[in-house]
């Protein structure tokens, strides 16, 4: 059964980059306020929209790929900054940090 399995795998399609022009587009028909940056090389992009329930969103894109959604309380004011910033490296060795 593994290597049925790694066979599914192998066959999945790759991710794929969508344009810029596509991911304003439509943030534009969905009422949103697209926004973008660049950081070493890589575009950072985000829409924020406001769902039919009052919720706020920003859906996420590095290069193209949707990366993701981060969810604003129902209740919150409007995002008011630029949402389409470079993600915060991971600590790779929380023991390295330097002691308080």
């Amino acid at each position: 059964m593994p290597v049925a399995f790694g066979a599914i795998l192998l066959a999945a399609p790759a991710a794929q980059a969508i344009p810029e022009g596509t991911i304003k587009a439509e943030c534009k028909d969905a009422g949103g306020t697209y926004n973008t940056s660049t950081s070493n090389g890589h575009r950072y992009s985000s829409c924020d929209y406001k769902d039919i329930d009052g919720g706020w969103h920003s859906d996420q894109y590095t290069d193209g790929e949707y990366t993701g959604t981060i969810d604003i309380e129902k209740d919150a004011p409007p995002p008011t900054g630029k949402t389409s910033v470079a993600p915060v490296p991971p600590v790779l060795d929380p023991g390295m940090a330097p002691a308080r």
